[in-house]
């Protein structure tokens, strides 16, 4: 199931012995396009108590009931490394969290979620299993802020091969894998229409001291593409017309084909 990523927040977090608070923030990995953290604000009417959870401690989403439920603890969670106002998630920081809950690293492997599909599968592959070499640099910060990427009020520009298409307003996300599978982009400044959806896998790279994302796509392609309502559900009729506008593999029928 896919679901737009600003609707989980102020969502409510439920752990294994009660409720812990509301979602205020995402954080995304911008290389494999993968929602890697849920800021949770405990205290949503004081400053401070943030606290960072993985979706490999999801247990749950009910996405009509608004809420996220885990299998943590609230104790674990509140002894756990917390996020600052600001505060860059680095390598280092994601290390005290894996450690802490004692998560397998995503990074060592080149899946989304190291050499498994799944996110709750590193609950099972300790740290210690992996090799301190495969370890990155610690200061290196691999993830952004959905606010960052979205704006209050304009997102990242969205660049095409021959010009810009509009601003990325939200992102859509496959509920089981934390996949990021489309970028929402805001045509309306430049386009008729007032929506367009781009596959992450069409993303050519991403410039963060521009606020700017580029795509391989022109822009009389993004214009005459199925336009997309935000709200809506984004369901796999909609995708087949999408690729076959584009002229690409659909990843459905690829993923398909990996697992034969």
């Amino acid at each position: 199931m896919l679901f737009e990523a600003k609707k989980l927040r102020n969502f409510g977090v439920i752990t294994s012995d009660g409720e812990l608070g509301k979602i205020d923030d995402v954080y995304m990995d911008e290389d494999q396009w993968v929602i890697r953290y849920l800021v949770v604000n405990r205290k949503p009417l004081l400053p401070g108590g943030k606290v960072l959870v993985s979706p490999i401690a999801v247990e749950r989403m009910d996405i009509n009931g608004q809420t996220i439920h885990l299998n943590v603890t609230k104790e674990e969670l509140e002894e756990a490394p917390g996020k600052e106002e600001a505060e860059p998630i680095t390598r280092k920081k994601e290390l005290e969290l894996h450690h802490h809950f004692g998560y397998g690293y995503y990074w060592p492997a080149q899946g989304m979620w190291g050499s498994f599909p799944y996110p709750h599968q590193l609950r099972v592959e300790a740290p210690h299993h992996q090799r301190p070499q495969e370890l990155p640099n610690e200061e290196e910060i691999k993830v952004r802020s959905l606010k960052e990427m979205t704006g209050d009020w304009s997102g990242y520009d969205v660049e095409g091969s021959d010009g810009d298409i509009g601003t990325i307003d939200d992102v859509i996300v496959e509920d089981d894998t934390w996949n990021i599978r489309y970028i929402s982009v805001d045509t309306g400044r430049l386009f008729s229409t007032g929506h367009a959806v781009l596959s992450s896998s069409w993303i050519l790279h991403t410039e963060d001291e521009e606020k700017k994302v580029r795509v391989k796509m022109a822009r009389h392609e993004v214009q005459a593409a199925p336009e997309y309502v935000p709200g809506q559900p984004l369901d796999r009729e909609f995708e087949e017309r999408l690729f076959d506008h584009y002229d690409q593999e659909k990843y459905w029928e690829a993923e398909a084909g990996k697992s034969e």
